[in-house]
């Protein structure tokens, strides 16, 4: 069974059992990402942080917006990985400033470097100075 996990999604109606789900995500380029899934089989919301639930031939984890803590805008902020596939200048060891935290939970930041390019909490390491 495949594993689907939706960071900083969202549904966009209520689970219920043997209907379709529709999902919605930004992706790490910013754009919107939809997905209606089959049948939803069994639902599972194991605590306020996280739902789970089943498909005939996959299984779905939504993980919904959650502030970062810390992250206030005007921080500065340390880049330790970044799991982006265009990292143009930035490396371990990047600085920047927080600028924005948006919708789904990115970090949106200008780094020293003269990059823009946006933190996914979920996926990027970094340290918070």
């Amino acid at each position: 069974m495949n594993t689907n996990r939706f960071y900083g999604g969202y549904l966009l109606q209520p689970l219920r059992l043997n209907q379709p789900c529709r999902l919605m995500q930004k992706d790490v380029y910013g754009n919107t990402v939809c997905r209606t899934t089959s049948p939803v089989t069994s639902i599972k919301r194991n605590d306020a942080s996280w739902l789970e639930f089943d498909t005939a031939h996959s299984h779905y984890e939504v993980f919904p917006n959650k502030p970062c803590l810390n992250a206030d805008v005007g921080k500065r902020v340390e880049l330790i990985f970044m799991n982006d596939p265009y990292p143009g200048k930035l490396a371990s060891g990047s600085l920047g400033t927080i600028k924005a935290i948006d919708s789904i939970g990115q970090i949106h930041v200008s780094w020293d470097c003269g990059s823009s390019l946006a933190l996914v909490p979920e996926v990027d390491r970094f340290n918070i100075i």
